[in-house]
């Protein structure tokens, strides 16, 4: 992507209305989920909806690479990889970019600044050579950000990393690439450059170099001292377990709930109960006291979960876009303890 654009105006265009269903809902009557099959209820056509978007550039982000470099024409082979813009919520306006290829970028009146180079500080099992999804996946502020200075990422590891680190839960017997989650603490929370100290929250494997954990975020909607406040949620693919369409792999991991592949999970970075101490699992996540179920788990029976948000509104309510494979593409509304309807079984069907 060249720049980042604003949004200006609204002018009439037609586009299609999105579907939105709750994991918990079964696919309409008579509708198939097998791969290659159409469905004997296809989607409507698209019908006018009488808004649209102007565009505006707003910044230019610097050019980035994968390391080591990809061959001309790769998915990889881009002015830059970013893939997200959010705001510091810290009253200050800032705004913050990642860059798959390594750097966090924080912008001031659409100026960007490299805030911390992610790729530098993890150093040669830094992996972004592979995979679109590959990288420095994504950034999360904490919510009390000003105050305690931290913030959270997640960059995909491979080389040495697979040898010498072993993943926090359970993993496929031969991985290509670890997903890892770090907090970092900065001294003055202010600063446009990062100063402070870091350490490891949460490592899992991936059987392939897609669908890891493509989203990290705290609810915004949550208040001090509600149950969600400060809750970590981590949006894990399935790292291509299900295959593609001639393939059935490994086709229940998403549903599997001993697996914390092809999940919703919901941590507490700032509690230590967890095995190993480094964060903590919320008492009110809704498989807590299972018997061989993780309790990370939040929403199961996911292929390639990629971006999350909640509802501003009265009733607060998540909702999830999800990647499909030659089905459609679905978004869906999450809730606790909940599973992706035709998922178990059949994991690349939505």
């Amino acid at each position: 992507m060249l720049a980042i654009l604003a949004v200006a105006a609204v002018a009439a265009c037609s586009v299609p209305a999105p579907i939105v269903r709750s994991p918990s809902t079964p696919p309409s009557s008579g509708a198939t989920a097998e791969p290659g099959v159409p469905l004997t209820h296809p989607l409507p056509n698209p019908t006018p909806a009488g808004i649209g978007l102007i565009l505006t550039p707003f910044a230019q982000m610097p050019r980035s690479a994968p390391n080591p470099p990809v061959e001309s024409g790769d998915n990889l082979d881009r002015w830059n990889r970013i893939n997200y813009l959010g705001e510091i919520p810290d009253g200050s306006g800032r705004l913050f970019v990642p860059d798959l290829n390594g750097k966090l970028y924080v912008l001031r009146n659409g100026t960007p600044q490299v805030y911390l180079d992610v790729a530098k500080q993890v150093g040669a099992s830094f992996w972004d050579h592979d995979g679109i999804g590959t990288g420095f996946g994504f950034v999360a502020f904490h919510p009390d950000f000003a105050r305690n200075g931290k913030f959270y990422t997640v960059d995909s590891e491979a080389r040495d990393a697979l040898t010498t680190k072993k993943p926090s839960l359970p993993a496929p017997t031969t991985t290509t690439n670890q997903g890892v989650i770090t907090e970092w603490t900065a001294t003055i929370p202010a600063a446009d450059t990062f100063s402070g100290t870091h350490r490891e929250v949460l490592r899992l494997g991936f059987e392939d170099d897609i669908h890891g954990i493509q989203q990290i975020g705290f609810n915004p909607t949550a208040t001090p001292g509600s149950p969600d406040y400060g809750l970590l949620y981590l949006a894990v693919g399935d790292g291509g377990a299900a295959g593609d369409a001639t393939e059935t792999k490994h086709t229940t991991v998403p549903g599997d709930l001993a697996l914390p592949q092809g999940k919703i999970l919901r941590i507490d970075p700032l509690a230590h109960d967890a095995p190993g101490g480094a964060y903590g699992i919320p008492p009110t996540n809704p498989f807590v006291g299972r018997s061989g179920i993780l309790p990370e788990i939040y929403a199961s029976g996911l292929r390639g979960p990629y971006r999350f948000s909640w509802d501003a509104g009265e009733d607060h309510r998540m909702f999830l876009g999800n990647i499909g494979n030659e089905q459609v593409e679905s978004i869906y509304e999450v809730r606790a303890g909940t599973t992706s309807a035709g998922a178990i079984g059949k994991a690349r069907s939505w």
